[in-house]
């Protein structure tokens, strides 16, 4: 999922120094923000320009997707923050406008924050298997047996659920085929002199789809 543009790598760096700005980090503090980001072996400052200097550090862990996505949640999270949510939401919010052409973008779960996707046009953030879930569930569960079994689990549902969203593809465009089909029945039954609409073949079983309400809009009331 995550591989930063370099341009937006530069951008990122810059918004946590905030140099100049409210809410600007020393060196010192930028070393404490890799460390409580969970980082192994994070760099020591060594006194160049901040920005520059974290830049380079996020670049060099473009090969542990994990870290970078533990180093933006982090930025947004509210135990950074003395007065916590208030901060922390004015901080996630500039970084999901730097991260937006990546179509990525920080959200709260549950008041912590989760890096996901944007998918499509939408705008709602979605949420997929952690690229590290192995090794937090063998941090977590001694049994390694357990944790086959949970991945094993895991890779199951996620094929299940994209074999399901194949089917449920084809059966709305089944649905959609349908209703067209009875639409155009219907308005070429009512061009036709002394021709009224055949309601009972017009009426179709409610569904679940919008689609049924789509396709009803020129029908009868």
């Amino acid at each position: 999922m995550l591989s930063l543009d370099p341009m937006t790598v530069e951008r990122v760096a810059k918004l946590v120094c905030d140099p100049g700005g409210p809410y600007e980090r020393s060196g010192r503090d930028l070393e404490k923000l890799l460390g409580r980001s969970a980082w192994a072996d994070p760099p020591a400052y060594d006194g160049s320009p901040r920005v520059p200097w974290l830049a380079e550090a996020l670049e060099g862990r473009t090969g542990d997707q994990a870290a970078v996505e533990r180093f933006l949640g982090r930025v947004c999270d509210p135990l950074e923050y003395l007065d916590g949510m208030t901060t922390a939401g004015e901080i996630c919010q500039a970084l999901n406008h730097v991260l937006e052409p990546e179509r990525l973008a920080v959200s709260y779960v549950s008041g912590r924050p989760v890096l996901g996707e944007l998918r499509n046009d939408s705008a709602t953030a979605s949420f997929g298997v952690p690229s590290d879930l192995d090794a937090r569930l063998r941090r977590l569960i001694d049994d390694g047996n357990a944790v086959d079994q949970l991945l094993a689990r895991i890779n199951e549902t996620r094929i299940l659920r994209k074999q399901r969203c194949v089917c449920a593809r084809n059966h709305w465009d089944r649905q959609l085929r349908r209703r067209t089909a009875l639409l155009c029945t219907y308005r070429a039954r009512s061009a036709v002199p002394n021709e009224g609409p055949r309601l009972k073949e017009w009426q179709v079983a409610p569904s679940r789809s919008s689609l049924a309400g789509a396709a009803s809009l020129d029908g009868p009331r």
